[in-house]
C-alpha cells in the first residue's frame, strides 16, 4: 500500500476518537439533565449505544464495498432516487452538525477568552480554517488532529 495515501493506527484511533467525542457530545448529558431532571441518562447511554451500531454498520459496509465511497454504496444498495435523497439529507445533517458546532465552539471562544470580539470574527477563523481542513486528503486532517490533541493535553 502506498504510504503517501495511509494513515497510521494512532492517527486512525485520534481520528475515530475526535469524530465520536466531538464538542456535542461534551455538553450533551448536561443539557439533557437540565431538561429531563435528571433523568435523562438512559437516553445518552442509548444514543451512544446506537452510534457504535452505526459505526460498526459503517466498517462492515466498507469492507464489502473496499473500493466504493459512501455515496456510490447507498446508491447501490437502495437505487438511484432513493439514494439520492439519503444522500441530500446525509449532507444535509452533517451541515447541520457543522453549523451546531461551530455556534458551540464559538460560545466556548466567547465565554471564556475573547469576550469583546464580534461574533462575525469568530465564526468566520473557525469558518476558513474548517474550509482548508476539508478540502485535504484524509491523511493532512489526521496530522492536524493529533496536533490538536497534543495541544488540547492538560
Amino acid at each position: 500500500m502506498n504510504k503517501e495515501t495511509t494513515i497510521t493506527r494512532g492517527q486512525l484511533f485520534l481520528l475515530i476518537l475526535k469524530f465520536e467525542i466531538g464538542v456535542d457530545i461534551l455538553s450533551l448529558p448536561y443539557r439533557i439533565h437540565l431538561l429531563s431532571k435528571g433523568g435523562g441518562w438512559i437516553s445518552v447511554f442509548l444514543g451512544g449505544f446506537l452510534i457504535q451500531l452505526v459505526i460498526l454498520l459503517c466498517w462492515l459496509l466498507m469492507r464489502r464495498f473496499p473500493s466504493s465511497s459512501i455515496y456510490d454504496i447507498v446508491t447501490l444498495i437502495t437505487g438511484k432516487w432513493i439514494g439520492k435523497l439519503l444522500i441530500i439529507a446525509y449532507v444535509g445533517y452533517f451541515l447541520l452538525m457543522g453549523t451546531s458546532v461551530l455556534v458551540n465552539g464559538y460560545g466556548v471562544i466567547n465565554r471564556w477568552m475573547l469576550q469583546d470580539t464580534p461574533r462575525w470574527a469568530i465564526l468566520a477563523l473557525f469558518l476558513f480554517s474548517s474550509i482548508y481542513l476539508v478540502r485535504q486528503k484524509l491523511r493532512i486532517i489526521a496530522r492536524v488532529l493529533v496536533l490538536i490533541s497534543f495541544w488540547s493535553c492538560p
